[in-house]
C-alpha cells in the first residue's frame, strides 16, 4: 500500500471526465494512480486463496469485477487497476510466502506487519500534509 501511495504520488495523472468531475477541485483531481480499490480487492481475494484455500477462478472473479466496476464508474483507467491490482498481488504473495518459510507468522511476523502498519500510517500522513 505504501508502494502504491509513493506511485500515485509520482505519476500525476488525471481521473477519467467524470460529469461531476469539472467541479471538483484541489489534489484529488490526479490521485487515480495506482487504484486502491482494486489493490484492496486483490488483497481480499490472495488472502482468500493462500489462507482459507479458496479457488484461483473464484477470487479472480471477484476482483475483475471489482476492476470492472471502477473503471465503468469512470473513477479508474484500466493501467490504474492493474497497477493496484499487480502491486497488490506480489506484496501479498511475498509475504505469505515469507511468513510460510518461518513455519508462520509468529513473532517475526507480527513486527513485519506492525512495521508495515508504521509505513502506511506515514505514507498516509505524508500524502495529506
Amino acid at each position: 500500500i505504501a508502494l502504491g501511495a509513493a506511485l500515485s504520488d509520482s505519476v500525476p495523472r488525471r481521473i477519467p471526465q467524470m460529469t461531476y468531475t469539472e467541479r471538483m477541485k484541489g489534489p484529488d483531481i490526479f490521485e487515480s494512480f495506482p487504484s486502491g480499490d482494486a489493490a484492496g480487492a486483490t488483497v481480499f481475494s490472495v488472502s482468500l486463496v493462500c489462507v482459507a484455500g479458496w479457488s484461483v477462478h473464484t477470487a479472480a472473479c471477484f476482483t475483475l469485477v471489482t476492476c470492472f466496476g471502477r473503471m465503468y464508474i469512470w473513477a479508474h483507467h484500466l493501467g490504474d487497476v492493474l497497477a493496484g491490482s499487480l502491486i497488490a498481488a506480489t506484496c501479498c504473495t511475498a509475504l505469505f510466502h515469507a511468513s510460510d518459510r518461518q513455519g508462520g507468522l509468529g513473532r517475526f511476523g507480527f513486527l513485519h506487519i506492525g512495521l508495515a502498519v508504521v509505513v502506511f500510517v506515514f505514507s498516509f500522513k505524508c500524502r495529506s500534509a
